[in-house]
């Protein structure tokens, strides 16, 4: 029993880090897709699978589309770990 149940919370942990490398922002505004990579983080947790902002930053920078270039190259050469919660404000910013 406890095997499978292992097996399960495998299959769904490495189903949600695929869908979290591959989540694409296309024509959703920025906060939806935000919200879709903080869903799929979130079901990481809940299955026992922990991230850090910058686990979830990579795979969120890769899934923007060529307008949001130059943010992406700020944020890929700050020295420091930037939060999600700073990642969004920065997009927010970029929509006004």
């Amino acid at each position: 029993m406890w095997n499978r149940l292992k097996e399960q919370f495998s299959k769904v942990t490495q189903t949600m880090q695929f869908v979290l490398k591959t989540i694409k922002k296309g024509n959703d505004f920025i906060t939806f897709y935000l919200q879709r990579i903080k869903d799929a983080r979130d079901c990481l947790f809940t299955v026992g699978a922990c991230f850090d902002d910058n686990d979830i930053l990579i795979p969120t920078l890769n899934g923007l589309p060529a307008e949001y270039n130059t943010i992406r190259y700020i944020i890929r050469g700050h020295e420091t770990v930037i939060s999600m919660k700073y990642l969004r404000s920065r997009f927010l910013l970029k929509r006004l």
